[in-house]
């Protein structure tokens, strides 16, 4: 994978994990061979799950916030052939990327 390109869908989860956060919420990474999810405390989305990757669609009304993030988070996931997700549990959003089995690997 291009280092900049990992760069940049890692700084997206964690910073977008970082500006959705509450006060004193938890921010959690978990890596593995198979997955990367990055985790943080929140209260549920008041928008649908499936629009969470659209292009300049956000919940918050930060100026800081274009709405771009898990956007490009989603089309380098699509470039490698890695699966993202998204899911709520126990007050938490997890954002989880398999990359366990890249679907178009292309070395090039």
């Amino acid at each position: 994978m291009n280092p900049y390109l990992a760069d940049i869908l890692i700084s997206n989860l964690i910073k977008n994990a970082i500006r959705h956060n509450i006060g004193n919420g938890d921010l959690v990474l978990n890596i593995s061979n198979d997955f990367i999810k990055v985790s943080n405390s929140g209260a549920e989305l008041k928008i649908q799950k499936d629009t969470l990757f659209e292009r300049f669609h956000k919940q918050s009304s930060s100026p800081e916030s274009l709405g771009l993030g898990l956007a490009i988070v989603q089309e380098i996931c699509e470039m490698y052939g890695f699966k993202v997700n998204y899911d709520y549990q126990n007050d938490m959003h997890h954002f989880t990327i398999d990359i366990s089995k890249p679907t178009n690997f292309d070395k090039n």
